[in-house]
């Protein structure tokens, strides 16, 4: 026996979900700007699946060069129904171009997973004069957060995960873990201070 189809939670509908739905459930004449935010939506649904779709196409190398695009990286959290706050930038979990994040850039190639995935991204309060925010009231700010233990903590959790789906699952909790202020403490503190125990970069 199949099991009855279960209602998406309205946290896990992405934009167009969403826009679907008010449009479905509007009480009243349908307006010009209803259709056009419809639209709208389902352009933005295409243009990420079309995005994600071509990372199967691009080399390493051509993954690993890829620039990040702060402002492409927002529209794909929010085509995902991930909304953004006031006062918060898209923060890309594994960095462009920070010197640090080699590595880590090329674990996320191999797993052909372009620097702008949504799920390479989180919002964050844009500086320090955005915190606490309303949102996320122990978030670490954004202007703060690139920092050679950062990078670390992201290179030890990443670098024996084999399974792209695994590694996707890992980038989400990482960002909720920024959002949350439950990252290790080691994470804002000086270059190499308060590292595991035996820790080596290299």
């Amino acid at each position: 026996m199949s099991l009855p189809d279960r209602d998406t939670p309205f946290h896990e509908k992405n934009l167009l979900d969403r826009e679907t739905d008010a449009f479905v459930n509007k009480e009243g004449e349908i307006t010009d700007s209803d259709i056009n935010r419809l639209i709208t939506a389902a352009q933005v649904q295409q243009g990420l699946d079309r995005y994600l779709a071509q990372a199967s196409e691009m080399n390493s190398g051509e993954l690993r060069a890829e620039q990040h695009d702060s402002s492409r990286l927002g529209a794909h959290l929010e085509a995902v129904g991930k909304t953004r706050p006031h006062s918060c930038h898209a923060h890309a979990i594994v960095a462009g171009k920070h010197h640090n994040a080699v590595v880590t850039r090329a674990m996320m190639a191999r797993m052909k997973i372009r620097i702008d995935d949504p799920d390479n991204g989180c919002w964050l309060p844009s500086n320090t004069a955005a915190t606490p925010h309303p949102a996320f009231p122990k978030a670490v700010p954004h202007s703060r957060i690139h920092r050679y233990n950062y990078f670390f903590w992201l290179r030890f959790r990443l670098m024996n995960i084999r399974q792209p789906k695994n590694f996707r699952q890992d980038l989400q909790l990482i960002g909720r873990h920024l959002q949350q202020g439950t990252f290790p403490e080691y994470v804002m503190m000086k270059k190499e201070e308060g590292l595991p125990a035996g820790a080596n970069w290299s």
